[in-house]
């Protein structure tokens, strides 16, 4: 706050984790402005949708500090008050979607402010780069200043990792309560400074200084009272860079002990220690864009059977990759620990835009799988691919509830989440005058093939681990024998190039977008959220344990006869109707 005040210095950076209170900083900045010293301010927020909610949720409060109550007319257009344009005497506050083309021009600008750069569209439409077209309408000022802020997200595309290595790069260091060296706090690796714990008790976590000195985290508003900001690049002049993670933070959801059980948590999923690096540490996350080599996959195939679900698959999503001559159908499995197993492949031969392709996915919709136990299990969810023959894919949708049916689309956005809700598309029927809307859902492919390509690399236990009680790793992807050498190539069939920040496809990937489409659609049913108490709800409706029983006196019973040697005595599986398991 105090570079942000300070004259002398035109660019402020700010590369952050979660919970360390810079919107607040920049509420504070406005407010200040507002009351004390008028400018023309610019607040850029990755979206429109966001910059609504920000003035909503954040402005407004503002405006009600008694020292600014009153300053900002109330009004409509007419009186130059928006919900994303403020004018108070002097000065004046827009609030923009950096996916706004529109949003920098024909302004003049004394401060401008970009929140969450990170998660900022590649330009915005065809003008640029945001932060460069926002930077050029300070020029004209005396009071030109830029703040840029954000949580980092990938190594090599980070905007503000980058904009951060350009500064004079501040670091907090803090004393050691007990033997006074200055030092900054870091996450550790358990080897030198950082922060342990007890085995099995992440509660009760501690900090462990550069010379070995045990802090308990009594002492921390102590020494960041004690604490200073130093520049490890002081050569670097009118542009100060801080680096703050949640280890600094005193809100008592950023405690040691709060951070350390969140990493156990989220340690074996690549996706979730993703978010934790990011959003905890505040450090980039170095993704690995390479596929593993099919051959290892193919090598490492089980032997369930193809049409049956496994013991520890429960329910089933499909995904429907859509070609001009044929539909592609993935039916997945899926357990616990996010694990899913490949139950088989199907290729519905002729065009989308004839009648009987998609007469045979009217038929498909109707089977049921067999589980293991016998139990038939019916599709919880579809994705359909919407991106070729778009309306013969809502036609043959509409005929199917969007509880079970979901169109999908690729998201334009490498930064997008792995699903989310797209706008509404009107499919009423011809000559009615009743709107009948379906949603469609966004799938982030960037992020779900990266999810993919971690889950790939994960090592199954050997047969001796399998024998002795071992598990598979949370996320492991299953494949039986349906998965061929063509199947496996399409696994990895893209291939992410670093240099110019996008995927190339080094083979075909009907297998890759397959999987994509039914991992979207179990998160869009909330399958990542489930909790222990559903999870045991369904092994007990599919037959994998037998419900919970009253306790009753055990009747004394008969020595059951011993099979004859040269027979193997093996559990009858009970036969059952489908359970109608679904999303």
């Amino acid at each position: 706050m105090d570079a942000i005040g300070d004259p002398l210095l035109p660019r402020v950076t700010v590369k952050k984790s979660a919970r360390v209170g810079f919107t607040q900083c920049l509420n504070n900045a406005v407010g200040y402005a507002i009351a004390q010293a008028p400018r023309h301010i610019m607040i850029v927020q990755p979206t429109v949708e966001d910059a609504d909610d920000y003035s909503k949720d954040e402005i407004e409060a503002v405006l009600e500090w008694p020292c600014i109550e009153g300053k900002v007319v109330e009004g409509g257009r007419k009186s130059g008050n928006t919900i994303r344009r403020k004018v108070f005497p002097g000065g004046s506050l827009r609030i923009v979607g950096a996916n706004s083309p529109r949003a920098f021009r024909r302004v003049t600008l004394d401060h401008i402010y970009f929140d969450e750069v990170d998660g900022y569209p590649d330009q915005a439409g065809t003008e640029g780069d945001q932060i460069e077209l926002g930077e050029k309408r300070t020029l004209t000022s005396d009071q030109s200043k830029s703040v840029v802020g954000s949580t980092p997200t990938e190594t090599g595309r980070s905007r503000i990792a980058k904009r951060f290595e350009e500064s004079d790069q501040r670091f907090y260091f803090v004393p050691c309560p007990h033997c006074g060296e200055m030092q900054t706090l870091v996450w550790g690796d358990g080897t030198g400074p950082g922060i342990r714990w007890p085995k099995d008790r992440p509660q009760d976590a501690y900090y462990v200084c550069v010379n070995g000195c045990e802090i308990d985290e009594i002492h921390k508003p102590a020494m960041l009272a004690a604490g200073k900001w130093i520049a490890t690049k002081p050569e670097v002049k009118g542009h100060a860079g801080f680096h703050i993670w949640a280890g600094y933070s005193l809100f008592e959801n950023a405690a040691w002990g709060v951070l350390a059980a969140e990493f156990l948590r989220v340690k074996d999923d690549p996706n979730k220690l993703r978010v934790f690096v990011n959003t905890v540490l505040a450090e980039t996350f170095d993704v690995k864009g390479e596929a593993p080599e099919w051959r290892r996959l193919y090598d490492r195939r089980e032997d369930y059977r193809p049409g049956t679900v496994p013991m520890g698959g429960m329910l089933i999503t499909v995904g429907v990759d859509v070609q001009k001559d044929r539909l592609e159908v993935f039916v997945w499995a899926w357990g616990r620990h996010r694990q899913c197993w490949l139950i088989e492949k199907r290729v519905f031969p002729g065009s989308p835009f004839e009648p009987h392709c998609w007469a045979e996915m009217d038929a498909f919709m109707g089977e049921q799988w067999p589980h293991e136990t016998g139990t038939l299990l019916p599709i919880g969810k579809l994705g359909i691919d919407t991106g070729y023959a778009t309306e013969q894919v809502f036609a043959w949708c509409k005929r199917y509830p969007p509880a079970l049916v979901v169109p999908l689309k690729g998201a334009t956005s490498l930064g997008a989440p792995a699903f989310k809700w797209g706008t509404a598309i009107d499919q009423r029927q011809p000559g009615s005058r009743k709107k009948r809307e379906r949603r469609v859902g966004l799938v982030g492919g960037h992020v779900l093939t990266l999810d993919l390509y971690g889950r790939l690399g994960l090592d199954p236990p050997t047969k001796e681990e399998l024998a002795a009680g071992a598990q598979y790793p949370p996320g492991y992807v299953h494949l039986n024998h349906e998965a061929d050498e063509e199947f496996c190539k399409q696994l990895g069939g893209d291939r992410w190039i670093e240099a110019e920040k996008k995927w190339v496809r080094v083979h075909a990937n009907e297998a890759l977008d397959g999987w994509k489409y039914a991992r979207a659609v179990a998160i869009a049913g909330g399958l990542d959220n489930w909790t222990e108490a559903r999870w045991r709800q369904l092994e007990d409706l599919i037959g994998i344990r037998e419900p919970a029983q009253p306790a009753a006196e055990p009747e004394a019973q008969p020595p059951a006869p011993t099979p004859p040697a040269t027979v193997t005595a093996v559990p009858r599986r009970r036969r059952v109707r489908s359970k109608g398991v679904s999303l």
